[in-house]
C-alpha cells in the first residue's frame, strides 16, 4: 500500500468518525441540554434538525460563491486562519456567557 492510499484511508476513517460522533451527539446530550436550557427535548431535536436542513437548503446556493471569492482574494491559508480565530473568539464568548449565567444563579 503506497503513501497516498494510506492517507486517503486515514482521512476517510477520520471523516466517518467525525460525522458519526457529531451526528449522534444530540441523542446523548438532548436531555441534559433541554433540562439546563429549560426547553423540551423535542425543541432541542428540532433545533438540531433545523441546523441540518437550513444549510442544506440555502447554503448550497450562497456559501460556495462567497467562499470562492474569499479564497480567490485572500488565499486558503488566510481564510482558514481567520475562521479558526473567529471560532475561537466565539467559543470564548460562549464560555464567558456560561460563567456569567452560573454566577447569576
Amino acid at each position: 500500500m503506497n503513501a497516498r492510499t494510506r492517507v486517503v484511508i486515514a482521512l476517510g476513517v477520520s471523516q466517518t468518525l467525525a460525522w458519526g460522533s457529531t451526528y449522534y451527539l444530540p441523542a446523548i446530550l438532548a436531555v441534559p441540554m433541554a433540562r439546563d436550557l429549560d426547553l423540551s427535548t423535542g425543541t432541542v431535536f428540532a433545533a438540531f434538525s433545523s441546523a441540518l436542513v437550513v444549510p442544506a437548503r440555502f447554503g448550497q446556493a450562497l456559501a460556495p460563491l462567497a467562499f470562492a471569492l474569499l479564497i480567490e482574494r485572500f488565499g486558503t491559508q488566510a481564510l482558514l486562519f481567520s475562521a479558526a480565530l473567529g471560532l475561537a473568539g466565539l467559543g470564548a464568548l460562549f464560555v464567558l456567557q456560561t460563567h456569567a449565567m452560573k454566577e447569576a444563579t
